[in-house]
C-alpha cells in the first residue's frame, strides 16, 4: 500500500499516512467477513482460516504488483544528521521516532482510555463484557483494524530502507 501511495503521489509522507489506513480498512474487511464468523471455533481452525487469508493475499498481491522488488524513495526525509561520533541516515531516526510514538500511543490507548478499558475487559471475559451491554464485536473489530494499521505502518516505515516484495 505505501509503495502504491509513495509511487502515485511522489511523496514517501503520504505512504506513511496512508498504508495504514488502507490496510487497516483491508483487516476490517477481513475480519468481519470472515475471521468473526469463526470466533467461537477452536485455535486450530482460526489459525488455519488465518494463514489461508495470509497465502490468499500473497496471491493477489504477486498479480496485482508483479513479483518484482519495489524501491521506495525517502527524498523527502533524505539527508544525514551528525551525531558528535557518528552519521546517521535521517529517515532512520525518523523511524525510531514514529515507532516510538506508535507505541506509546498503543500503550496509552490500551492502559488510559474507555475503550481500552472496554478492549482488555472483553479479551478477560467476553461473555460478562457483553452482558453489560457492550459490543464485543465492535471491540474486536476496533483492535483488529489497530493491528492491521500498525502492520501498515511497519510496512511502510521499513519498505525505504529493506525494499518491497510481495512474499
Amino acid at each position: 500500500a505505501a509503495w502504491t501511495v509513495t509511487a502515485a503521489t511522489g511523496s514517501i509522507v503520504a505512504g506513511i499516512v496512508g498504508a495504514p489506513v488502507a490496510v487497516a480498512a483491508v483487516g476490517v474487511g477481513i475480519e468481519r467477513f470472515g475471521i468473526t464468523r469463526i470466533y467461537e471455533e477452536e485455535l486450530l481452525i482460526q489459525l488455519l482460516l488465518t494463514f489461508g487469508i495470509a497465502e490468499m493475499m500473497t496471491g493477489v498481491v504477486e498479480v496485482v504488483w508483479g513479483r518484482t522488488n519495489k524501491q521506495m524513495t525517502t527524498a523527502e526525509l533524505g539527508g544525514s544528521v551528525d551525531l558528535v561520533v557518528f552519521t546517521y541516515p535521517f529517515f532512520r531516526l525518523f523511524v525510531i521516532a514514529v515507532a516510538a510514538a506508535a507505541i506509546g500511543a498503543l500503550y496509552l490507548f490500551l492502559t488510559r482510555s474507555d475503550y481500552g478499558l472496554v478492549v482488555r475487559g472483553a479479551i478477560q471475559d467476553r461473555e460478562m463484557t457483553a452482558a453489560l451491554g457492550i459490543d464485543v464485536g465492535r471491540a474486536f473489530a476496533v483492535v483488529f483494524a489497530i493491528g492491521a494499521g500498525l502492520a501498515g505502518l511497519a510496512g511502510a516505515l521499513v519498505g525505504p530502507i529493506r525494499g518491497v516484495y510481495p512474499a
